[in-house]
């Protein structure tokens, strides 16, 4: 049971953080938008991300929850939060005093520190994520060539 649990807490944390980022997000987009376009090298592409990141987000979270796009779920987790924390890393470094973030309810409150911290613990879940998919893999087919 413990093995199970362990397997499945940091999916089941994955698809809670994108399912409630993606959903805020969507639910406002206008803000999402204007808070994209106040970041100068992000400005052409605003409209795209404002969209796209939400609905990605969405669709990683929805692929942890079937066991055959689990793999493909946890690798678009573990991009995205290398995408988030690229982000964070050059806003960190930026020299303007605008920060827009553009994360979804109680989690945009958080300090661009707290975020990187947030967004590497969440990409950690995701490589263990990845490794378990791939662990479940290697054993549900040792399984079916042993019978």
């Amino acid at each position: 049971m413990k093995h199970n649990l362990f397997i499945g807490i940091p999916r089941f944390l994955i698809i809670i953080l994108f399912i409630y980022t993606g959903i805020s997000k969507l639910l406002n987009i206008q803000s999402t938008y204007t808070q994209l376009l106040q970041v100068g090298f992000l400005k052409t592409f605003a409209y795209s991300l404002a969209i796209g990141l939400p609905v990605l987000e969405i669709i990683a979270a929805l692929a942890l929850v079937f066991t055959k796009t689990q793999i493909i779920g946890s690798w678009a987790a573990s991009r995205l939060m290398v995408g988030f924390i690229c982000y964070i890393a050059i806003v960190l470094f930026m020299d303007s005093n605008l920060r827009p973030c553009t994360c979804g309810g109680v989690i945009a409150f958080m300090s661009w520190r707290q975020h990187l911290v947030f967004n590497l613990v969440f990409l950690a879940l995701a490589f263990i994520s990845i490794v378990n998919s791939c662990r479940n893999k290697v054993f549900s087919t040792d399984k079916k060539g042993v019978s």
